[in-house]
């Protein structure tokens, strides 16, 4: 068997043999059309000893074959990519991986940096690695255009940048880089960052690594402290540069020294506090001084209008007129110039709160009636029915601008009218743009002028002052104001043919539920109201203003206490229980907000609860601020409106005195609830003919009030507007205005299904109370039996 086997045998290992030879003759003739196209091809075993070189990398790296069998292969890998390299083979070998790609630098014999690029197999015997061989290609060039190109953005940008290897050596930097470190004369590239700064703190050293790693770090300001004190401030960002292979090379710094720009904003900032204690100061002054001013205006004003209540003779009543007309004119300048400096100051605030617009056009109308009688113009107010009843937003600084231009209007109009218009210009769920425009006939503005009457202390003419007075701060205060609105006030005007101003204004809607109290609000101010029996101290130093507040407190059944100094008044507040204090801030001994604290400060909760009103001829916002702060609870400016005060009192002791229920009504007539001037008109003197109109008319109302509650209840939609129909032009005849808007709305409401019956239970409420009121009222004015 085994003389039969030996022959095979044999066969076998020659044909082994032969096989291996025809390998190693095709690899052979591989790596000789290998070479012939350029690229490298050594061996090396797992001792790191060169096994195979080629030509191409002989004359590469500058050794001849005995030179390379001297060498391991280590000792070509430059220093920096030695530790990279082994961890890569070592992984490679412990994977058995085969065709692996990698980039890294070689150093030739003549100590140049060379780049390959090279793939890698391993030689395996019976599973075993034994040697690496790798195919490579010179890519030198290759990499010094990719550096190259980053290396010259880099060098020709004009902001100071550098960029660094991975050991943090200089590649480039630009000129700017140059001169901000002031490294003109030095040599930095492939010098180590730390070498030529070498006292970085710890952080910013970290900062550097984490870009080697991937990260991109910025600072928009950082301030640099120098070892002689110097302080510089610079904004940074680091940044990786990455290979064609997008791993990264390194990375970029970029920075920029700003600390020109931050001497600038200190600059800035310092000139700019210097602005505001100027402000503050000019307001200082101001308030001040409207306070010295105020006080003895308050007794000419105040003591003006006691007089003229008091039924003075008829010549009397002229001078009295006269003064508390100069007096009243000169508090409105002082209002200006305060009202300006404080829209300047930038301490105007808006504030949100609901009111009736028309209520506010009716009061500004008859507020100003009797300017426009007396000079014999018209005066029209045209009111768009589709505007809400009620509105949320300021309703104090738009009663300002709209006064302040119709004002100006009247002054300026000798012949033909002024006219408001109100109108919906656009509406949403929970807003509704309004447009507003006064229109008067007067003497016009010149169109070279229109650009310059919004400024300051600026007229229209030279002579503006003259003829017709003011500050010419009216327009300015108007433009500021709206600008607090996010509108801005437009102006068409003609000399000598009149001038239209007109704005828009954004409000929030309101809710249904503040419809009472837009008619509570129609009541006027009665100087003959009552309090119940009330006990107030009054904390004023000016013997003349306790005189003139104390007549109007007793006037209204208010019994009053006088204290000239804080101290006093804190004395007495232990010993008397009052009901509300009114305290003026500014008096000797102890002024109002010492007294206020001291009192706040009492150790008893009755204390706490006693409201304390302060009085002062100040009128500036940090005043109000102060007194608020300090622990009062409301603010009346000298000199008061008498309305203002009675119902500050009545708003923190609740001891208003009933009025008559005839006496509102009456009230009502004033503000338009039914339009007289037509009803007289129509019976002229006829009594009989007043009683039979006025009884129908009743009768009317009565049954319109049924059939409204019972067509809004049942949802019955023709019916609703049957008997609307029916009506609606006995109520326009007469104005009925308040009606005629509830029916307006009504109409949106039942053509909602979904409506809710809170709703219309609302608008049936309001129908039956106007209703009622319009009934009383004509019996009132016409003393009908009810």
């Amino acid at each position: 068997m085994s003389k039969k086997s030996s022959p095979d045998l044999q066969k076998i290992i020659e044909k082994q043999e032969q096989e291996i030879q025809r390998l190693k003759e095709s690899e052979s003739k591989i790596r000789e059309i290998v070479e012939s196209l350029g690229y490298i091809v050594y061996e090396f075993d797992l001792k790191w000893n060169f096994v195979y070189a080629n030509e191409v990398f002989l004359e590469l790296i500058g050794y001849s074959k005995k030179d390379l069998q001297k060498k391991l292969y280590w000792e070509i890998i430059r220093k920096d990519y030695k530790d990279e390299i082994f961890n890569f083979y070592k992984f490679q070998i412990s994977q058995k991986k085969q065709n692996s790609y990698y980039e890294f630098p070689i150093i030739n014999k003549e100590e140049q940096e060379i780049w390959i690029g090279q793939n890698m197999e391993l030689t395996l015997e019976n599973d075993e690695v034994k040697s690496i061989k790798a195919v490579a290609k010179d890519i030198t060039v290759q990499k010094k255009a990719e550096r190259n190109e980053l290396k010259g953005f880099v060098e020709s940008a004009p902001a100071a940048i550098a960029m660094l290897d991975p050991e943090l050596r200089y590649i480039a930097a630009s000129e700017k880089w140059y001169d901000d470190y002031r490294l003109k004369k030095k040599n930095i590239i492939n010098k180590s960052y730390f070498e030529i700064f070498p006292d970085l703190p710890t952080s910013w050293k970290n900062i550097l690594q984490r870009g080697l790693q991937g990260a991109i770090e910025s600072e928009d300001e950082e301030q640099i402290v120098s070892k002689d004190g110097t302080v510089t401030w610079i904004k940074w960002e680091i940044r990786p540069w990455f290979t064609i292979n997008k791993e990264i090379g390194g990375i970029i710094i970029m920075t920029e020294d700003i600390t020109i720009r931050k001497i600038q904003e200190e600059e800035l900032r310092i000139a700019k506090e210097k602005a505001i204690k100027a402000s503050e100061a000019k307001a200082e002054f101001l308030s001040i001084m409207s306070h010295e001013i105020r006080t003895p205006l308050n007794a000419i004003i105040g003591m003006s209008q006691l007089l003229i209540g008091e039924s003075p003779q008829e010549d009397q009543m002229e001078n009295l007129s006269v003064l508390k007309f100069s007096a009243d004119n000169l508090l409105v300048l002082i209002n200006d110039i305060l009202d300006y400096s404080k829209i300047e100051a930038g301490k105007i605030a808006l504030e949100e709160a609901p009111f009736s617009l028309k209520n506010l056009v009716t009061g500004i109308r008859q507020s100003l009636l009797l300017k426009t009688k007396e000079k014999n113009i018209q005066f029209k107010v045209s009111y768009d029915i589709d505007v809400p009843e009620m509105l949320v937003g300021d309703q104090v600084r738009l009663g300002q601008i709209l006064t302040n231009l119709i004002s100006n209007a009247i002054k300026f109009t000798n012949e033909g009218h002024v006219k408001l218009d109100v109108a919906l210009q656009e509406e949403h769920d929970d807003s509704i743009s309004i447009y507003f425009s006064v229109e008067d006939t007067g003497i016009g503005i010149h169109k070279d002028r229109l650009e310059h009457i919004f400024q300051s202390f600026s007229q229209a003419e030279a002579d503006i002052v003259r003829k017709y007075g003011g500050t010419g701060l009216g327009l300015s205060i108007i433009k500021g104001l709206l600008e607090l609105f996010n509108s801005r006030i437009e102006v068409e005007s003609e000399l000598g043919k009149g001038s239209k101003f007109y704005f828009t204004l954004k409000f929030k809607k309101c809710d249904e539920s503040f419809t009472d109290t837009v008619i509570v609000n129609q009541f006027k101010f009665d100087e003959n109201l009552k309090f119940d029996k009330m006990d107030l101290l009054l904390v004023e130093d000016n013997e003349v203003n306790q005189l003139i507040a104390s007549k109007f407190l007793n006037k209204w059944n208010i019994s009053v206490d006088f204290a000239e100094n804080g101290e006093i008044a804190l004395e007495k507040v232990k010993k008397k229980d009052y009901d509300l204090v009114l305290m003026d801030l500014h008096m000797p001994v102890m002024d109002g907000y010492q007294a206020t604290a001291a009192i706040r400060g009492l150790n008893h909760n009755k204390y706490q609860q006693l409201p304390i009103i302060a009085l002062s001829a100040s009128a500036s916002l940090s005043e109000k601020n102060k007194a608020f702060a300090m622990g009062m609870n409301d603010y009346v400016p000298k000199p008061f409106n008498p309305s203002d005060l009675y119902k500050k009192i009545n708003k923190y002791t609740q001891k208003s005195a009933p009025v008559d229920n005839k006496k509102k009504m009456l009230d009502k007539d004033q503000n338009n609830l039914v339009n007289f001037v037509k009803l007289d008109e129509l019976v002229k003197d006829n009594s009989q003919f007043l009683r039979e109109l006025c009884d129908s008319y009743f009768k009317m109302l009565n049954k319109f009030k049924i059939d409204y509650k019972e067509a809004l209840t049942k949802t019955d939609i023709k019916k609703f507007n049957e008997i609307t129909h029916n009506i609606i032009s006995t109520v326009k005849f007469f104005e009925i205005n308040m009606l005629e808007k509830e029916i307006s709305k009504a109409k949106k409401y039942v053509k909602n299904k979904n409506i809710k019956k809170e709703i219309l239970n609302k608008s049936i409420k309001a129908v039956e109370r106007i209703c009622t009121s319009v009934e009383d009222v004509i019996r009132s004015k016409y003393q009908l039996a009810g």
